[in-house]
């Protein structure tokens, strides 16, 4: 089992800030990936929306339920040395590369 550990605030920095266009789909980020234009979409011009739980209200009550009804569940896979832990707060293609690295073991190829 793999558990990618990232801060609480950054958690919620990412999940809040995300936005979507409502037309075609993408997904944006007030602060890593904006549009072009505040708040249209660069595609088709649509206005962009925040997803009702995504705001930050709604990932700290997400993060909430996490700790109360998984992360004991984590924590029993983790003494019964099950889990992998990998760094979170790193860019994207860091923590794919360390989880690919924990799933598969070196000199072994996913996919």
């Amino acid at each position: 089992m793999v558990s990618i550990d990232v801060p609480r605030e950054l958690l919620v920095e990412r999940l809040a800030g995300r936005r979507t266009c409502p037309t075609c789909g993408t997904v944006y980020h007030v602060v890593f990936n904006p549009p072009k234009r505040d708040m249209v979409c660069d595609h088709d011009g649509t206005p962009l929306v925040q997803r009702s739980d995504d705001t930050a209200e709604a990932v700290h009550k997400r993060l909430d339920t996490y700790e109360e009804k998984t992360a004991p569940l984590l924590e029993l896979y983790a003494r019964r040395g099950l889990v992998r832990n990998v760094d979170g707060a790193q860019a994207i293609d860091d923590v794919t590369e360390a989880i690919a690295a924990v799933v598969a073991p070196e000199g072994q190829r996913i996919g």
